[in-house]
């Protein structure tokens, strides 16, 4: 409902599962309070809910302080196993971003080290590979390995591994870095176990 200014607050948390929702808002035109799509003024947006995936940002530095990499996104399973998401990594060597939204692999394991903490997560280890393109026009294939080392100022850096390779023309690397994040924090996030 709105208000005397004509305004209105919404807020949406879902049922707490994974899945996708269709979130319907629309202006009751004829006061009748039922929606009619017809008469309404309406809109309508897709929110997809992941139970098991992995997402946060970070850098690395190869050398020095200022960042060669920094990349951020968010990378998971819905409930039928489709994957979904989003990762971009900026190569601040070269200049080039690349965008990430296709993704073919996604899995979890665990390192032999605890669990994944805040929020706890059986596996602390998270696999993927997606492919996208570069903000030169290239198409590219990225692989990367994270390893959620925990949160906390006691907490060890995590850890991450990046490979972008060039898919079109021919496979070609592009780069590759692995080792601790200088800045950032990456989560995995309720891992999906095989039975």
């Amino acid at each position: 409902m709105t208000d005397a200014n004509g305004e209105a607050t919404l807020s949406y948390d879902g049922d707490g599962g994974a899945g996708t929702d269709i979130i319907t808002i629309w202006v009751d035109n004829d006061l009748s309070n039922t929606f009619n799509s017809a008469n309404d003024a309406w809109d309508e947006v897709t929110k997809d809910w992941v139970a098991s995936f992995v997402t946060g940002g970070g850098s690395y530095a190869d050398s020095g302080k200022k960042p060669d990499y920094t990349w951020g996104g968010t990378v998971g399973f819905l409930p039928n196993l489709s994957l979904v998401g989003q990762f971009q990594i900026v190569d601040h060597v070269n200049k080039i971003a690349y965008h990430i939204n296709s993704f073919s692999e996604l899995s979890f394991e665990q390192d032999g080290n605890a669990p994944a903490e805040s929020p706890y997560a059986y596996y602390d280890t998270a696999t993927f590979t997606g492919t996208g393109w570069g903000n030169d026009g290239s198409l590219v294939t990225v692989n990367v390995i994270v390893v959620d080392n925990g949160e906390g100022k006691n907490a060890p850096p995590d850890w991450i591994c990046v490979v972008v390779i060039i898919t079109d023309p021919g496979d070609q690397l592009v780069f590759k870095f692995d080792g601790d994040l200088v800045g950032g924090n990456m989560q995995v996030h309720e891992g999906y176990k095989i039975p």
